[in-house]
């Protein structure tokens, strides 16, 4: 009985009783259900006001790596359970969303807390980019005129830049 804990199978001790020869005894045993060992994350997903569904809800342990993971229901809700207690860090990422930044948390025996996230929308691709001029072409290494060739060689290092045709 060494190896068993006695706060993980909600063990008591009884009183001691003697028996003597081939005397028998009839021993009512019972196993009172233990207390949760592990504790249990909750959170909803939003940008802010509008829950976000099937984001990525990601647990990472005490060194950086996954733990567990799971995805927000149609409301943004999520559930983490089965975590022993320690400490952890939370962070949440969606299509189209930037990752959020991940929430340190420690966890106890039993606990049940509520994290939230807060994902920021990404921007699409060609927002903000500025549009080329049509009357410009990108430097290839090549020249279509004198000057052009000159400016070239001189800008030879900033390749990219856009030069104006005349």
């Amino acid at each position: 009985m060494a190896d068993i804990q006695q706060d993980l199978y909600g063990l008591t001790y009884t009183t001691s009783f003697q028996i003597q020869g081939t005397q028998e005894e009839a021993v009512n045993l019972t196993l009172p259900p233990a207390p949760s060992l592990l504790a249990t994350v909750v959170g909803t997903v939003t940008d802010g006001t509008v829950p976000i569904p099937n984001a990525t809800v990601k647990l990472f342990d005490s060194t950086g790596m996954p733990y567990q993971h799971t995805m927000t229901d149609a409301a943004g809700e999520y559930t983490l359970d089965g975590i022993p207690a320690g400490t952890y860090s939370i962070a949440a990422v969606a299509p189209d969303y930037l990752m959020s930044p991940a929430a340190g948390v420690t966890l106890s025996t039993g606990d049940t807390i509520t994290i939230p996230s807060h994902l920021h929308r990404r921007r699409h691709p060609g927002a903000g980019r500025r549009r080329r001029h049509p009357d410009c072409r990108r430097y290839r290494g090549h020249a279509s005129g004198r000057s052009e060739g000159l400016l070239a060689q001189l800008l030879g290092r900033y390749r990219g830049h856009h030069l104006h045709r005349r």
